[in-house]
């Protein structure tokens, strides 16, 4: 009996251990056509989840920002390149994004931690 209580405190151990584990994703921003502002990048799994969130200085070309502790293994991640520094994505009348963004479905897999993001401009002066 008690090497059965030993074995269901083993196992219990083990499956709240997985259930606690996080990830780092490595999100590779490509497509930034400009120097100004910050590149905001978001992971969650659903709308109600308390998002993961990074950034980096805006960089002509490409950055890489590290979200660290996220809870997930699949998740959606979102991009956007927040030109004036406001920290909201800004639209236009018709209410199409003036800033660039991106966003994608993403699964970790340890041997490809990096999720690669192509931002979109909308008014396409890149």
């Amino acid at each position: 009996m008690i090497r059965m209580v030993c074995w269901l405190a083993i196992l219990l151990a083990s499956v709240c251990q997985v259930k606690g584990e996080s990830f780092q994703i490595k999100v590779e921003v490509k497509g930034i056509r400009g120097e100004t502002g910050n590149v905001l990048v978001m992971a969650q799994q659903k709308d109600n989840d308390q998002p993961v969130y990074g950034m980096a200085k805006a960089c002509k070309g490409h950055v890489v920002v590290t979200l660290e502790n996220v809870p997930w293994d699949s998740c959606i991640i979102s991009v956007f390149h927040d030109e004036n520094g406001d920290w909201k994505m800004n639209m236009d009348e018709k209410g199409l994004p003036l800033e660039g963004f991106a966003r994608s479905s993403y699964t970790y897999n340890p041997d490809k931690p990096v999720c690669k993001l192509k931002l979109y401009y909308m008014d396409r002066q890149q």
